[in-house]
């Protein structure tokens, strides 16, 4: 049974308050280093990361409405303007909408009344995704104009996904943790942690063909931000991390060891002088 990652903070994205995470209407190019609908880049000032700016919101109402903690309301009028035929091409209101769902599902008494809230909060990203490339490519920006305001959440919202797939892998269940990491890849393709993940598992199913593609996918998009590691979340770095301890542990117990040696040296280049890597390195005689 694959077991990517025993601990990781997932879940426990730190965010000062409620404006941190709130839709952040763009009227500006993201960080010269930011890489499109990608996080990277250096900080910002985590204050106004992901701040309104007030008066040029197009939907002022359902700020409040989310920040009033009314979230029922929220969610219901995010939901009828994603419908309304003349503002269902918006990427903002599936932004609101899956922030409600996520809210949902990390509160313990409202999960009963919207199990599916991590799944819905997913759909809703993955929707989002496509409406703010598509209108981005209308504009000619070579970026997606809400995704960096937005970051703070989408990786809050890639932490909790990524908490459930460890469930399930915990569980013995490797194919509904592809699931989620699917549903990952589907709202950021830059998130080359759960490529590699998902490389990981087709390959100890035996799926040769899709753990390539899935490899390739992890390639592209780890080629676009290699040069500034540094800056990227913490989330990927540690999934891409674990998922590579594993694959070579897979490997050794094919015993194919010399692959698992390439393996591991491949991400170290990526990652440098990681203490745990070389541990891993020692412990398993890959030198």
């Amino acid at each position: 049974m694959l077991k990517l990652i025993p601990v990781i903070l997932f879940v426990s994205l730190s965010i000062s308050s409620a404006a941190q995470r709130i839709p952040m209407d763009a009227n500006s190019r993201p960080p010269k280093n930011s890489a499109s609908g990608k996080e990277g880049g250096k900080s910002t000032d985590k204050s106004k990361s992901a701040t309104v700016q007030n008066g040029t919101n197009q939907y002022h109402d359902l700020l409040m409405m989310y920040l009033d903690g009314d979230l029922d309301k929220c969610l219901k009028k995010s939901l009828k303007t994603i419908e309304d035929e003349k503002t269902s091409k918006d990427p903002l209101p599936y932004v609101y909408a899956a922030m409600c769902y996520l809210d949902f599902w990390n509160d313990e008494e409202a999960r009963k009344d919207y199990p599916e809230g991590l799944k819905d909060a997913l759909k809703m990203a993955a929707r989002y995704r496509k409406k703010d490339e598509r209108n981005s490519q209308k504009q000619g920006l070579d970026y997606l104009e809400f995704w960096d305001g937005n970051k703070e959440f989408f990786a809050k919202l890639r932490q909790n996904t990524k908490a459930e797939a460890q469930k399930m892998l915990d569980e013995g269940k490797p194919a509904k943790a592809e699931g989620w990491y699917k549903l990952i890849t589907a709202f950021d393709e830059g998130d080359y942690s759960s490529y590699y993940a998902l490389y990981t598992l087709r390959s100890a199913a035996g799926d040769t063909a899709q753990a390539n593609a899935n490899y390739r996918a992890f390639k592209t998009s780890m080629e676009k931000v290699k040069d500034d590691l540094a800056y990227e979340p913490d989330d990927r770095l540690q999934l891409l991390k674990y998922a590579a301890m594993e694959h070579a542990k897979f490997l050794i117990r094919e015993n194919r060891t010399p692959l698992a040696k390439e393996t591991v040296d491949e991400i170290m280049a990526y990652l440098k002088k990681d203490a745990e890597l070389s541990n891993f390195v020692q412990a398993n005689n890959l030198r």
